[in-house]
């Protein structure tokens, strides 16, 4: 199945206007060397849709959701894009089609046409739901979004369901169309948390994590990791939804506005109290026997009044147990990194700020090379990702250089297989999307992953601490932040890393125990072969913390 780049693509569209998710992913594609051959023009409304505002044509029953589609909602994904002058250069193909029913079929000299391009694949970006011989004109097939869960939602609105249902989760397909309706070969699939106070954040945030589906499927393809690409239809069997009629549409937008409402409540009210645990085993025992081990947490106390504390790394120092973490101040809205020694029952002995300044400062991932004790904590305000080492003498870390000139969220970093492996998030989908860069030196550089974002799931995406190895097995903890922030942990098998590949598969879920103080979530993992270390968060109401959020909502009012 392999091939060499570049992979020659067509594109099936209404017109030279697309919507932005959609331009994005052509340049994208452009931009990676794959070529884009023919434009496969529906000749029934590409003239008359030049200079035209898409439309949408719905009987009186649905009339509200017309609205709310021209005028109420604005997703910044879905707004149209003229691609004429830069496409201009690109042969383009106006196909007649013929109707039965729902489906629409190509005339046959048009396929003899496309087929004689010998095109890789074919997006569909235009027309409505294709049938026939058009479906393997290209080497590949046809490739569709479908952006939802085909094993729950089949037809739509994208994302207007899982809101009115309450979902907790939204998915995202890419998919090669077969002749079987919503029931196309699954070729790149992702899982994001439902927004349910903001039907345009919600749209935006499943079309745009949907982008880079279709660059992975063609690194796949060049480096013959694509067998998925022959495997079975999607077996479902889930309800189809429709457009919703007016009554639907107003309950609606009153569950909107009721989840507005209680979203902006509770962020205003009702803020996050992390604190760190003490567990006498392994993170490895810890986790893998996690019914066991979760009723024997000892809670550190609190820091003082308007301060919490999270993100907890341990390490020793010739011989001292140490707790690394971010203190995070409420009332200054940023976070420091705090040295805690233990003694010998776990308890504080003492305590001083490690690293400090202007900027926030959290998750100070430690490790050791060479018998020096590094730090790489996220500083993604300060635009960069950099490296400290651990000064034993004062207690204090050091800058040593720049990792990476990119803000990461949550940076973890693992030797694996000669290589230097640096996994986060990034701002803006700090939950919903892992990225990978490798380097055969810990100074760099460091090289991104050609699959990037190699996972898109907000269930196991965002590091939560340091690797384990358990029977010579890599496993990797994330947060699944699903249900809310750091709501618990997922511990990932690394199946396989690889300056080409990157797959992993979730064996086991760390919950919070209902009986703790801190219950409402889950998201650091961190220890030795005696100690495990693990935060973990409840909702309480700080005066300071909610002084702050006023504050904020007033100045952005007033601008």
């Amino acid at each position: 199945m392999s091939q060499n780049v570049p992979l020659r693509f067509g594109v099936l569209c209404n017109s030279y206007n697309f919507q932005r998710w959609q331009a994005e992913i052509i340049r994208d594609l452009l931009a990676d060397g794959h070529q884009l051959e023919l434009l496969i023009m529906n000749a029934s409304t590409w003239k008359s849709s030049k200079n035209k505002k898409e439309r949408i044509e719905l009987p009186s029953n649905q009339l509200l959701y017309r609205v709310l589609y021209r005028f109420l909602y604005k997703p910044r994904w879905r707004k149209p894009v003229d691609m004429k002058a830069e496409l201009k250069h690109i042969a383009a193909q106006a196909c007649e089609i013929r109707k039965e029913g729902h489906r629409e079929y190509f005339l046959s000299e048009d396929v003899t046409f496309i087929r004689n391009q010998e095109l890789d694949f074919i997006l569909r970006f235009g027309f409505n739901i294709i049938h026939g011989e058009i479906l393997e004109a290209a080497k590949y097939g046809i490739w569709s979004f479908h952006h939802g869960d085909e094993q729950h939602y089949r037809g739509g609105p994208p994302g207007f369901w899982e809101i009115y249902e309450s979902a907790r989760l939204t998915g995202s397909v890419l998919q090669r169309l077969t002749p079987q309706l919503d029931s196309g070969v699954i070729l790149k699939k992702g899982w994001f948390g439902t927004v349910k106070h903001s039907y345009s954040e919600q749209l935006d945030r499943i079309i745009g994590g949907s982008i880079p589906f279709v660059r992975q499927v063609c690194h796949d393809i060049i480096t013959d990791n694509a067998d998925y690409l022959n495997a079975p239809s999607s077996n479902t069997k889930a309800k189809i939804y429709r457009i919703p009629g007016n009554l639907k549409l107003l309950i609606f937008i009153q569950k909107i506005i009721r989840n507005r409402i209680v979203f902006q409540v509770k962020d205003l009210f009702m803020t996050e109290q992390w604190n760190i645990g003490v567990i006498d085993a392994s993170p490895e025992k810890v986790a893998f026997n996690w019914k066991r081990y979760h009723g024997r947490v000892r809670w550190l106390s609190l820091p003082e009044a308007n301060f919490f504390r999270a993100d907890p790394f341990f390490f020793r120092a010739e011989g001292v147990p140490k707790i690394i973490c971010e203190r995070f101040n409420y009332r200054t809205t940023r976070g420091a990194l705090e040295l805690i020694t233990l003694d010998g029952e776990n308890q504080f002995k003492a305590s001083d700020l490690a690293l400090h300044g202007e900027k926030h400062f959290s998750f100070p991932f430690t490790f050791t090379n060479a018998g020096q004790i590094y730090c790489i904590p996220e500083t993604s305000s300060n635009g960069r990702t950099d490296l400290y080492k651990f000064n034993q003498s004062n207690g204090q870390l050091e800058w040593q250089f720049t990792l990476i000139d990119k803000p990461l969220v949550d940076p973890t970093l693992v030797f694996f297989q000669n290589l230097w492996w640096l996994l986060a998030t990034l701002p803006g989908n700090t939950s919903g999307a892992l990225y990978v860069w490798f380097s055969s030196t810990l100074d760099g550089p460091f090289i991104a992953h050609p699959a990037n974002p190699v996972k898109t799931d907000v269930r196991s995406s965002r590091p939560a601490g340091h690797f384990m190895i358990l029977d010579g097995y890599l496993f990797r903890p994330a947060q699944n932040s699903s249900r809310t922030y750091g709501g618990s942990i997922v511990i990932n098998q690394v199946i396989s890393m690889t300056p080409n590949e990157y797959i992993e598969q979730q064996v086991i879920e760390l919950k919070p125990d209902d009986d703790w103080i801190f219950s409402s979530g889950l998201h650091t993992i961190s220890g030795d072969e005696k100690i495990t270390l693990i935060d973990a968060k409840r909702y309480k109401f700080i005066p300071a913390a909610t002084i702050n959020k006023l504050k904020k909502k007033f100045t952005i009012i007033r601008k």
